[in-house]
């Protein structure tokens, strides 16, 4: 069966049963936000001290886009490899108490839009899957879906996750069906897509990099040259605005795509560090 793209509104009145389930929930663990961009880009988010919302072709707004913990986002052609540096991911993790949210959803729904969830409802839009649309909400389909931070991580859903979900329950039902494609140990490579559990997060404003960003991820030759030469320009910004960075060793015989599982164990061992520090 052909993948299903999802409008983002589906004909009459719109279904609220999975918000409305996860509602009934305790918020999970406090997680950072993560933004994933092209080094290109996080080249000058860094020079201009700032992460800007931009027209979202999915909702037609301007938005910034994060997820809850997880560097799901996937790069434009970032399966084939390249010797350009900049083609490479630059990651942002952000204090989410920085961040004020327009709207939440439980996958990504630029992929929804562009129809790579192959067991999507055709009956249902985007706007179906909608969520209570602050950092709480988001936290709460966490501890609706997952039951733990690690399995969030590994995309694997409480087993039995709609067992006691009535039929007619279309969205909470459909969502279960999308969110298993993230899970690795039941999809073959081909149908695997992290972006389809992974919680997404958007703001309509600007966000300042000063005092909001824990944590950048990139690659350590975007910081100095293979003889030894230096990115002072790029490095002296850094530390202006003091953020904590992490690197990765770039090889132009990888994809970008290579990098997702090195970049999620960096991000993971981050949100364990942040944990462990605020016992």
């Amino acid at each position: 069966m052909a993948n299903y793209r999802l409008p983002v509104n589906s004909p009459g009145h719109p279904h609220t049963d999975l918000k409305d389930n996860v509602a009934e929930f305790a918020p999970g663990p406090e997680l950072p936000l993560v933004h994933v961009t092209a080094m290109g880009f996080g080249r000058n988010i860094i020079l201009s001290g700032q992460l800007k919302a931009s027209h979202c072709q999915v909702f037609k707004r301007d938005l910034l886009y994060f997820f809850l913990g997880r560097p799901a986002y996937r790069l434009r052609n970032e399966e084939a490899s390249s010797r350009q540096l900049s083609r490479y991911p630059c990651v942002f993790v952000v204090d989410p108490s920085r961040v004020d949210p327009t709207q939440v959803y439980p996958f990504d729904t630029g992929a929804a839009f562009a129809g790579h969830y192959e067991n999507a409802d055709p009956f249902l839009g985007i706007n179906d899957y909608v969520l209570e649309g602050t950092i709480e909400g988001a936290r709460k389909q966490m501890a609706f879906a997952f039951e733990s931070v690690e399995d969030y991580f590994d995309g694997r859903l409480k087993p039995g996750l709609t067992d006691n979900i009535p039929e007619f329950h279309q969205a909470t039902r459909s969502y279960e069906m999308i969110a298993n494609q993230a899970n690795r140990g039941v999809n073959d490579p081909n149908s695997y897509d992290d972006r389809a559990s992974a919680i997404e997060v958007a703001t309509d404003r600007h966000l300042n990099l000063k005092g909001a960003v824990e944590l950048a991820i990139l690659p350590k030759q975007f910081l100095e040259g293979s003889e030894g030469s230096k990115n002072a320009e790029f490095i002296s910004e850094l530390e202006k605005l003091e953020i904590e960075v992490e690197v990765y060793d770039w090889q132009s015989t990888r994809s970008p795509a290579d990098f997702r599982a090195e970049l999620n164990q960096k991000v993971q061992a981050h949100v364990q560090r942040r944990a462990f520090s605020q016992e």
